[in-house]
């Protein structure tokens, strides 16, 4: 409890004014005392009350959304790191109408330099380089930064390195009449691509290259070159058809040689002549050479930012891979001294990292049509969600790893909603047996119930994560809500990059809003008016309505039966449409009154309203693929919905606070929750009790 108390100090600290708005989220778990009141009643607007909008169950217009989605974060190291760029275009082509981006918070902090930490490094026999881990730099980031040089060579030459003082020496002298290459590409301790939040930083951080560095070879650039290349992210060239990433190259040229700057669609080169000396070939392995004090060199320092701005949506990039090449032909001599190497990022603020970010998002949205939103995934221990806020909220990535208890709450006061992200773990692995699968379905139930899953308001679905199948992870949610843990189901891609071809890639969630801005879709996820699936076999509308009841409402409980309405418009064809209707029973198993029964959507569907629980429906192709699936309707007990609008939610427990010590009437009786005829402090609790056990 102290550990936790301290991480919640900490984060109502970086909140600054805006702590009093969100102490009433802080206190709903408990007995509410007369101070409480006070608190919901200042800190939430009046909503209206009344029955919901009695017009057709699909008002407003479906907007497809890829709520979780990268466009910087790398840390996966994955093969075809995404640009914003990247991603949008591919949204475009697949007619997805909102991005809703969500990098990893750290990626905004960045405060830890990139060192090439060549003191105490090692080279062996194959002229590999074991790089120490930089001092000061906590061992956890080991995967963010450099650990290994990766020797790698082409063609028929002679290639050599050596290690002195903190400095590398690496040569090569090759006879043919084409190129070859030595090159030293950079990897971390367990010699993979280094991912993670460090290495891989977006360029709006302004991150400036400084290296010492020298030509030790008389050679011109005509027969031998040397060069610091940083990989980018990928882009799409719309009109080829062609994704490729973007790079910078810095190419060092020898002393009196000209400096340029050439760029093209996807490479920016940079020719900055260096000092030099005369050429000595570095021994073999494990040798040294004079020292760098006998050749010094040249400092240089550069802007990748300022670089990069010569390319299409330069600034939209993060680095992603560094290599170290010398190059001969001719029997020319190569030769490459270097030191001092580190990256250093200029704006290291988070709050001026997302401003950035913005800009390129709105420049997407004009050139592509595809709206845009920016957001950011946080860090929570184990778990990870991300916040969907109001377009206006001061609230910033950047914090410190926050447990879902103290970040949910914080999110919620902020007039925003908290995501469980991948519920079973964020890996890709081959889809687990079915038993296995089972037993981490019960796993993840026994964590979260206790918790209530710490309030949060949506559960993300994936086609598979973890080895975890989609149908685990409707199980997973399904019991959740069971057991009283009603969480808004959405679908989500995760995607960092590509291949772009995967079925996963594909997960959207439709929206019901009026229109595609951040408050509008936000307002739509509140009131759960979505359904998720894949945009690649469905991009129609599939809506519930149970008399008064929509889709993410609530139906009260009653004897007898009532007419579930369907709107599925857009069905491929031989598509099945199938009914699902749980049993409010707490427990670890599922108690279906319908169990994915086929049903004709163009007919009223009996329902039995006479037990809580749910109902929803599913689609699935002729060929039994998953294609699309709708949120819930629940059949409840009438007494909490005070202001009905078909839900038990804080605007109810609003109501009742806003009501306080007024007799009955002028208080209409369905505010007094605990009939004594007076709206008091246990007519608020119970208001509360509901909403938690909702």
């Amino acid at each position: 409890m102290n550990a936790e108390g301290g991480r919640m100090n900490a984060a109502r600290g970086a909140l600054g004014g805006q702590r009093a708005a969100r102490g009433w989220r802080l206190k709903l778990a408990g007995v509410l005392t007369l101070a409480l009141v006070g608190m919901l009643t200042l800190a939430l607007p009046a909503r209206a009350e009344g029955p919901p909008d009695s017009g057709p169950a699909s008002a407003g217009q479906w907007y497809s959304t890829q709520l979780h989605l990268h466009g910087w974060s790398n840390h996966n190291a994955g093969a075809q790191p995404g640009s914003m760029q990247y991603h949008t275009a591919w949204a475009q082509a697949k007619g997805v109408d909102v991005l809703w981006w969500s990098d990893h918070n750290k990626m905004y902090v960045q405060s830890m330099d990139l060192p090439l930490n060549l003191a105490g490094a090692t080279i062996n026999a194959t002229l590999d380089i074991a790089v120490p881990h930089p001092p000061g730099i906590d061992p956890q980031y080991r995967g963010w930064q450099i650990g290994w040089l990766d020797a790698l060579k082409s063609g028929a030459g002679q290639a050599s390195a050596a290690l002195n003082q903190g400095t590398l020496r690496m040569a090569l002298q090759d006879p043919a009449s084409r190129f070859g290459s030595f090159t030293y590409r950079a990897l971390n301790y367990q010699q993979r691509p280094i991912g993670g939040q460090s290495f891989v930083r977006p360029l709006v951080s302004d991150p400036l290259l400084t290296v010492n560095v020298a030509r030790c070879d008389a050679s011109s650039s005509a027969d031998a070159f040397a060069e610091i290349r940083f990989g980018l992210s990928w882009h799409t060239d719309v009109a080829q058809g062609l994704s490729r990433p973007q790079e910078l190259v810095y190419r060092l040229a020898p002393a009196g040689e000209p400096s340029s700057v050439v760029a093209s669609s996807r490479v920016v080169t940079v020719t900055i002549p260096v000092a030099g000396g005369s050429f000595a070939e570095p021994p073999g392995s494990g040798g040294s050479f004079a020292g760098p004090q006998d050749d010094r060199g040249t400092t240089i320092q550069r802007s990748l930012l300022a670089d990069a701005g010569l390319l299409p949506d330069g600034d939209d990039n993060a680095i992603q891979e560094l290599t170290l090449r010398v190059g001969s032909r001719n029997n020319a001599a190569a030769c490459l001294q270097l030191s001092d190497f580190s990256i250093t990022s200029r704006q290291q603020d988070p709050a001026a990292n997302v401003a950035s970010q913005r800009p390129v998002a709105q420049r997407l949205q004009a050139a592509y049509g595809v709206v845009q939103h920016v957001g950011w995934e946080q860090n929570a221990g184990a778990w990870h969600s991300n916040p969907y806020l109001p377009r206006t909220t001061t609230l910033r990535p950047g914090w410190p790893d926050l447990y879902p208890s103290v970040f949910t709450p914080v999110v919620q006061a902020a007039g925003g909603l908290a995501a469980l992200n991948h519920p079973f773990g964020a890996d890709y692995q081959p889809i687990l047996p079915d038993d296995q699968q089972e037993a981490m379905v019960q796993d993840r139930l026994s964590t979260l119930l206790p918790v209530r899953a710490w309030k949060m308001d949506l559960m993300e679905m994936y086609l598979e994560r973890q080895g975890i199948d989609l149908a685990h992870h409707l199980k997973l949610w399904d019991l959740l809500a069971a057991n009283g843990v009603n969480l808004c189901g959405i679908a989500a891609s995760d995607q960092h990059g590509g291949p772009l071809t995967s079925p996963r890639t594909h997960m959207v969630t439709w929206i019901n809003a009026p229109d595609p801005s951040q408050d509008a879709l936000l307002a739509g996820l509140t009131a759960c008016r979505a359904f998720f699936g894949r945009i690649d076999r469905f991009d129609g509308v599939l809506d519930l309505r149970l008399g008064p009841a929509v889709m993410g409402g609530s139906h009260p409980v009653m004897p007898g039966s009532g007419q579930l309405l369907v709107t599925a418009a857009g069905l491929p064809a031989g598509a099945q449409v199938r009914l699902v209707q749980v049993a409010q029973q707490p427990g670890t198993q599922l108690s279906y009154i319908v169990d994915h029964q086929p049903i004709d959507p163009s007919q009223p569907v009996a329902i039995d309203l006479s037990q809580p629980g749910f109902v929803r429906v599913e689609l699935w192709s002729a060929g039994n693929e998953p294609i699309a699936f709708s949120n819930r309707i629940y059949l409840q007990h009438p007494r909490c919905d005070v202001n009905q609008d078909g839900a038990i939610d804080i605007t109810d427990v609003q109501s009742v606070a806003g009501a306080f010590n007024q007799t009955v009437p002028p208080a209409p009786a369905r505010y007094d929750l605990h009939p004594d005829g007076r709206i008091d402090v246990q007519d608020v609790t119970l208001a509360a009790q509901c909403w938690q056990e909702r």
